[in-house]
């Protein structure tokens, strides 16, 4: 007779723990194929990380009120689905075949069976072209097969999503109480940690064209930039041309983002830019066209665009007759927000107003592959003080992985 040994997942009292627990099975001594996978998972050094795999499925589950398979739910379904295009084509900026050489080498693993491969296989939805993106019944494979990492890594970005949507006053002085307890008159709340990572860290989503050859200056040193087809025709033939970012990638309600070439996505490296994104500026902000457009490096300021594409006024390619360089970006920040209590109006920070508003999952989730582990650092350990951790009986396991925050003492 089999002892089973389970890892006990301890969450808020709203969770489903049947939906939280992995079994271990502790066989006889003799060198039984159970006892063999049982070792191997034991003796492996990625223990803790398929532990912190389940951490990760539970928490997920309490956050999105799902008592069974996080699967057969279509409001995470969608999000994961969402984050998982988003993610891969980031990755796909760089390497447009990502998806072809992740099922080359899953294929090669044998890791489907032979009903997945159908789907995989779908002749409609072709995953071995270029910046190929999966539909939805084929995402739910991958996700399904833990040896993919998809899910991992999906669920990693769903996490700071959730995190960014923390909104109780309670919970926000637990995990973030500096900044709720210095900016909560002035964030509005169920934005607040969103809010406060951008303005921390200044970020802007960047197009970019830089070149200092010689026959590139002597071809543009007279040229003027008024349309985006002007931006557009500088990039002809050019590599950067064809660095587009996709509609997964945009989060801004202009159009023409969507035929700019030279796409280099979130950026903190802005020192070079005189912008400003101080809370005080943007609470006098109501108009988030003064955030968005090509920037004039000759007068240092942004340059607003019209829906059809026309700035408002031309800038040079060049300032200095040496290099050539034109930027376009929106810088990601709030605006401001007018609210009512008691009979007054008071100011605050908010998405609600600016063109993000209406793609706001979207943002989160490309702020979350930009701020990378130490952005999901942030978001693990503030759902650990909410008291999202695990439990664990079994003390060959419980020594492997003691110091994990994410394990209950």
């Amino acid at each position: 007779m089999k002892l089973i040994k389970k890892l006990k997942f301890i969450l808020p009292s709203s969770a489903i723990l049947s939906t939280a627990a992995i079994a271990i099975s502790c066989g006889r001594v003799e060198n039984t194929e159970q006892r063999n996978k049982q070792e191997n998972l034991l003796s492996n050094g990625d223990l803790s990380k398929v532990v912190e795999g389940f951490w990760l499925k539970a928490t997920l589950a309490n956050l999105y009120s799902v008592s069974g398979s996080l699967l057969e739910d279509e409001t995470f379904v969608n999000d994961a689905y969402n984050a998982y295009k988003t993610k891969l084509s980031t990755d796909q900026l760089e390497k447009p075949f990502t998806l072809y050489e992740q099922l080359t080498n899953w294929k090669n693993q044998a890791l489907f069976s032979q009903q997945q491969l159908n789907v995989l296989n779908d002749s409609q939805s072709d995953l071995f072209a270029a910046n190929a993106l999966p539909n939805q019944e084929q995402f739910k494979v991958l996700y399904a097969q833990d040896k993919t990492q998809v899910a991992f890594e999906v669920n990693k970005l769903l996490l700071v999503k959730k995190y960014f949507e923390i909104s109780s006053e309670s919970d926000l002085q637990t995990v973030n109480k500096k900044n709720y307890d210095d900016n909560k008159d002035r964030y509005q709340l169920d934005q607040f940690n969103l809010i406060d990572y951008v303005l921390n860290t200044k970020i802007a989503q960047v197009w970019n064209y830089n070149s200092n050859t010689a026959n590139d200056i002597f071809s543009n040193v007279s040229r003027t930039i008024l349309t985006t087809n002007d931006y557009n025709d500088l990039l002809k033939n050019k590599t950067e041309s064809s660095k587009v970012a996709t509609k997964e990638l945009l989060f801004n309600s202009n159009d023409y983002e969507a035929t700019l070439g030279g796409y280099k996505g979130l950026s903190s490296s802005l020192n070079d830019y005189s912008l400003n994104n101080s809370a005080a500026y943007l609470l006098e902000q109501n108009n988030f066209a003064n955030l968005s457009g090509f920037y004039d490096w000759t007068n240092r300021k942004l340059v607003g665009v019209k829906e059809n594409g026309t700035l408002n006024e031309s800038i040079k390619v060049t300032n200095d007759n040496k290099t050539i360089k034109v930027s376009y970006l929106n810088l990601v920040a709030p605006i401001v927000k007018e609210v009512s209590k008691d009979d007054k109006t008071t100011k605050i920070l908010s998405f609600d107003n600016t063109p993000y508003f209406s793609k706001l999952d979207t943002l989160k989730v490309s702020l979350a592959i930009f701020g990378a582990d130490s952005l999901y650092k942030n978001a693990q350990k503030a759902f650990i003080a909410l008291g999202h951790k695990i439990s664990l009986e079994n003390d060959i396991i419980k020594s492997k992985l003691e110091g994990l925050d994410f394990v209950k003492k």
